[in-house]
């Protein structure tokens, strides 16, 4: 492997960190005056063309899980106009004690998990707790008031994203690297790879959650398993299920494909990898705080139907019908690749591909930052001919975030004849975002009907 095809891709990936963290950076000079405005977006550029607003609510470039998803609901949201509310900090912290101390000048970190709500897996919360203590470590001064505490809250809040961005950097570095030995490993393109990491939403989602690190550590144990390095492999993937539960289904088709091969010792190897760090990480969480581990699990119960793709035919967020349809989905399709013999690294490729793109096309919740678990081994794994599918998948996915946030601004260009209503409703049926999501759940469901015949029919074949 020449040393251009690994370094070149990496640094063009770390740039494109580089570039996603600047996009979200957590309140930045914003003016919606186009002459004032530092924070750039597309829609700020073109409004500095033109020389005025457009009107165009452009925070779905801004928004990010990591600051305003969570971050500000933790931290932020109990305390307003220098008063602290009990009320409002009890609907996030099992202990609002803490959180009321901490406001009121006890510098301390608090525990995810243990003092306070969090609904990401157990690798996130430990990132998150190192992040946030970090930032609460090293801005807040020893003895402070209510009211510095809300001046303070900024720069800590910027300490700990710029860490959660490193991190992510990281990941983006491993997962090149690992997607393209997986190239090398099939003959492959290393332009496959690139492409990856030019893709819209790989600019737009990568500091934004936290799935690139889950896609590293994926690809890492299909790499692992190519070479048949069991142990390494689950490791690997034991560990993208504590950071991301989606690839649990990846890890029971492999696991599923081991057991039938008959070869007891990697099954156990690979076994024994996946349950140290997919399984083992929950257990802690759930010794040192069951009341965390029962929200985390409620939480992702009680989800509605975000972009997902029943929502043309059952018009209704929280039906339980989305549910039922993925169970049904999802089993399918894990029997269909179950049914295969993955005896080969173009086979282990496929299957996880499959196995993966399942767990999130056919999903209830398919918020879009999770395009970046698909398409690292999408962009290997499909015929050149079918590349241009997943691009326009992923240039929407890369849409409805950036249109989110402008759903009436949309509304208001359609209206009356596409939509009844211009209130804010990004998340029915009738919101240009869902027509966007629409076209990329569809576009990606075929995808995978095609590649399910064709794992089923493989043969293997070179793809430029």
């Amino acid at each position: 492997m020449k040393y251009n095809d690994v370094v070149v891709p990496i640094i063009i990936g770390v740039l494109v960190v580089v570039a996603s963290a600047y996009i979200h950076y957590p309140d930045a000079t914003y003016s919606r005056n186009p002459k004032e405005a530092v924070h750039v977006t597309p829609v700020t550029i073109i409004e500095w063309i033109i020389g005025r607003s457009t009107g165009y609510n452009d925070f779905g470039f801004k928004y990010s899980d990591i600051v305003y998803g969570v971050f500000n609901r933790v931290f932020k949201d109990a305390v307003s106009s220098g008063f602290f509310s009990r009320e409002k900090a009890s609907e996030q912290w099992f202990k609002p004690s803490v959180i009321e101390e901490l406001v009121r000048g006890s510098k301390q970190c608090p525990v995810p998990y243990v003092d306070y709500k969090f609904e990401y897996p157990p690798i996130v919360g430990f990132i998150w707790y190192l992040t946030t203590c970090s930032g609460i470590m090293i801005v807040l001064p020893n003895n402070y008031s209510i009211m510095d505490y809300l001046q303070y809250l900024t720069p800590v809040v910027r300490v700990h994203y710029v860490l959660q961005s490193v991190s992510i950097g990281i990941g983006m570095v491993a997962l090149t690297y690992y997607t393209i030995r997986i190239a090398k490993e099939l003959r492959v393109s290393s332009r496959r790879v690139l492409l990856f990491i030019v893709l819209p939403s790989t600019l737009m989602y990568s500091v934004y959650n936290w799935d690139i690190l889950t896609a590293s550590m994926l690809v890492a144990g299909v790499y692992y398993l190519m070479n048949e390095s069991y142990f390494k492999s689950g490791i690997a993937i034991g560990a993208s299920v504590s950071i991301k539960l989606l690839p649990i289904v990846a890890a029971f088709v492999f696991a599923y494909d081991l057991a039938q091969r008959g070869s007891t010792k990697d099954f156990i190897k690979f076994s024994t990898g996946l349950l140290a760090l997919g399984a083992l990480p929950y257990v802690v969480i759930a010794i040192a705080s069951p009341s965390g581990l029962s929200y985390f699990v409620e939480h992702h119960m009680s989800w509605y139907c975000e972009n997902c793709i029943y929502l043309p035919f059952i018009n209704d967020l929280w039906s339980h019908l989305h549910r039922v349809l993925y169970m049904v989905c999802l089993i399918t399709c894990s029997l269909v690749i179950c049914s295969v013999d993955i005896d080969s690294k173009a086979k282990a490729l496929l299957a996880s591909y499959l196995a993966i793109s399942a767990s999130v096309v056919f999903n209830y919740v398919f918020s879009p930052q999770m395009m970046l678990l698909i398409t690292p081994l999408a962009v290997i794994a499909l015929d050149r001919r079918d590349l241009p599918l997943l691009v326009a998948a992923d240039a929407a996915n890369m849409g409805i975030m950036a249109t989110f946030f402008a759903d009436q601004w949309f509304r208001g260009l359609v209206y009356p004849y596409l939509v009844s209503s211009i209130s804010f409703s990004p998340h029915t049926i009738d919101s240009p975002v869902q027509w966007i999501a629409t076209f990329r759940n569809y576009f990606l469901a075929i995808l995978v009907v095609i590649y399910l015949v064709k794992l089923t029919m493989f043969k293997a074949s070179s793809r430029s």
